[in-house]
């Protein structure tokens, strides 16, 4: 695995706040933060079990009403 820059692992521990006080985060959230995910597949994937075993979800989207109905 490469190296990975601190600016993402901000943006990851900035995702995991966002899922724990929303209960969810969209795919568009995940790629916005793993801009170039193939070179960080592991990293990728305990992020994505983190967010499971946290109980929250991952949408692939959510339309502005809907996500003001879940917040």
């Amino acid at each position: 695995m490469s190296k990975v820059p601190q600016a993402i692992l901000n943006d990851i521990d900035e995702l995991i706040k966002k899922a724990k006080s929303r209960g969810f985060i969209t795919q568009e959230e995940v790629l916005e933060a793993f801009v170039e995910p193939e070179l960080y597949l592991d990293l990728l994937d305990d992020f994505y079990n983190k967010i499971y075993e946290m109980g929250s979800d991952i949408f692939e989207s959510v339309t502005q009403e809907k996500e003001e109905d879940l917040v």
